[in-house]
């Protein structure tokens, strides 16, 4: 018989999997304790930093043998009301507004519809991996 497949050798690597995942989870969050004051630290140099930056009114400032410090933007558009703006967008055609993404359980209800065939155009990809749960108190 194979390893794989003898209970107690099974039971000894699920009970290594769950004990290992708990470590990891002990040792993060042993760092987060750790690290919070430097963190917290980092946050309020960014902000007197920012503050610096925006007063002046310049988007960075180099200082000679020290280091640059600059404005980083990041600008994010998400939808509030999807109906209203398909309608606006529809209505306007305002194609350029919006990005064309697959719905993942639409395409896969096709597939299954369609002998497995993913719709022209697309790639379809499923990747599996190992879930374990800790044994609750009634197993």
């Amino acid at each position: 018989m194979s390893e794989q497949n003898e209970p107690s050798v099974l039971e000894k690597r699920v009970g290594q999997y769950i004990a290992l995942r708990d470590k990891i989870a002990q040792i993060k969050e042993e760092q987060e304790k750790a690290l919070k004051p430097y963190t917290d630290a980092l946050l309020k140099l960014n902000t007197v930093l920012l503050e610096h930056l925006t007063t002046t009114g310049v988007d960075s400032v180099t200082v000679r043998g020290v280091g640059t410090v600059y404005k980083n933007t990041k600008d994010s558009a998400t939808v509030a009301d999807g109906a209203e703006f398909r309608r606006f967008i529809i209505g306007g055609e305002l194609w350029d507004l919006i990005d064309w993404r697959a719905n993942t359980p639409s395409v896969k209800a096709y597939m299954e519809e369609n002998d497995g065939t993913p719709p022209p155009g697309l790639n379809f990809r499923r990747s599996v991996a190992v879930g374990v749960r800790r044994a609750g108190k009634s197993d």
